[in-house]
């Protein structure tokens, strides 16, 4: 009796000493430095559906800065819907989000230095993880078991995206400045969008990176990712590491990739290589289209923002010519057609670039969407659970309600 007794006294001076060190709205808090008055968050308050973290937090007369989550901070919070990170955080514990099943959305910002294994592991329902810097490698089962991810950014603080012929064994895809583990799952299986999102300053990228998994085969950026929507708003540069071909560029390979938006900042557009892409849409910004950029692609529909014509350096294949069709802002459609080498398009059409809805086609044409909106007017990427308004390539409209 006497030894259960003290195993009973050991067991509890032992969870004591694992205790947090003190609390703070429902929260749970540990020491960092006590003489830098840091700390981490440790446990969070549960009920909280839309959780702010704190940058600061006031105990006994002190003020304490937060800078970091720790291991299993919201781990199995089943309330936790969406979370604010303040600048003050630089790691992300182990665990700290897993198994948060009603988490839809995260972003982490620049000032994250450090992130640990199994962040978000069995996060069902996260569908968007904005990353605004980059990692040399993402630790283990970071995303394991995110069976609803869609949809990744690259923020716009992030300028270089380097080459590396030195990836290790199980690693073969590349996304910012970390590897990518296929292995796991098939994670980027349901992942159907890329942003890259708008900046002043251009992108730096490799064309190709030599694979060592896959006998040395050569691979591009994006060329892996099973995207079928991707969005980049600014100029791409790239070196390409494969000496013998001068004609790829970092989504060269894609086979899903289906439209492409080329806005924000972006001036020129770059080498696609993507067998499957159909549509593109330039912004309002573009000045230099080159025609051997679309050499590979499937090119239906170009879709044009400028309303004056961009200079097309090189001349597009004749096929397109013939039968792709372009569509130009309202009110520019005579200086599309009397503009060098664009007069060379056989069908340019007006179309409204506030509402989406362009010039109507003939009905021999194939009817396929082009975009679609949430009940508020959002942009999706891909259907959500509510009311979707899809528009189609010829001008119409449909609302469909998609169920959970």
């Amino acid at each position: 009796m006497k030894k259960i007794l003290l195993f009973l006294v050991m067991v509890i001076s032992f969870q004591n000493l694992l205790a947090d060190d003190f609390e703070v709205d429902g929260s749970s808090y540990n020491i960092v430095s006590i003489e830098e008055l840091t700390c981490e968050l440790s446990k969070a308050k549960q009920g909280i559906s839309n959780f702010v973290i704190p940058d600061k937090i006031e105990y006994r007369g002190r003020t304490l800065s937060v800078v970091a989550i720790g291991n299993s901070a919201f781990s199995n919070n089943k309330d936790l819907i969406s979370i604010v990170i303040p600048s003050s955080i630089k790691k992300i514990g182990y665990n700290a989000f897993k198994a948060c099943v009603n988490l839809k959305s995260i972003d982490i910002p620049s000032t994250v230095l450090e992130l640990s294994k199994g962040i978000f592991e069995d996060c069902t329902e996260l569908q968007y993880i904005n990353m605004l810097t980059v990692y040399d490698n993402l630790p283990t089962l970071f995303i394991k078991g995110c069976s609803s991810l869609k949809k990744f950014v690259i923020g716009n603080k992030i300028n270089q995206l380097p080459y590396s012929g030195s990836y290790s064994t199980g690693y073969d895809m590349l996304y910012g400045r970390f590897t990518w583990r296929m292995d796991d799952d098939d994670l980027t299986a349901k992942v159907d969008t890329l942003i890259i999102e708008d900046s002043q300053e251009s992108l730096y990228t490799p064309a190709y990176w030599v694979n060592p998994v896959y006998n040395g085969d050569l691979y591009s950026s994006f060329g892996m990712l099973p995207i079928k929507y991707a969005y980049v708003g600014r100029d791409l540069t790239y070196r390409n590491a494969n000496p013998g071909s001068d004609s790829a560029g970092p989504f060269n390979g894609n086979k899903t990739l289906e439209s492409i938006e080329i806005g924000g900042f972006a001036t020129k557009t770059f080498r696609l290589g993507c067998s499957n892409l159909s549509e593109v849409t330039l912004g309002e910004n573009i000045k230099s289209v080159n025609g051997i950029d679309f050499l590979s692609t499937n090119l239906q529909s170009l879709r044009m923002k400028s309303t004056t014509p961009p200079t097309i350096t090189d001349d597009f294949k004749n096929s397109f010519y013939l039968n792709t069709i372009v569509y130009v802002p309202a009110g520019t459609i005579e200086l599309y057609k009397n503009a060098e080498k664009w007069k060379n398009f056989w069908n340019i059409r007006e179309w409204d670039i506030s509402s989406g809805i362009k010039g109507i086609p003939s009905e021999a044409e194939c009817k396929h969407e082009v975009i679609r909106y949430n009940s508020i007017g959002q942009k999706i990427y891909s259907q959500e659970p509510g009311l979707n308004i899809i528009l189609y390539n010829d001008g119409t409209a449909k609302k469909v309600l998609i169920k959970k």
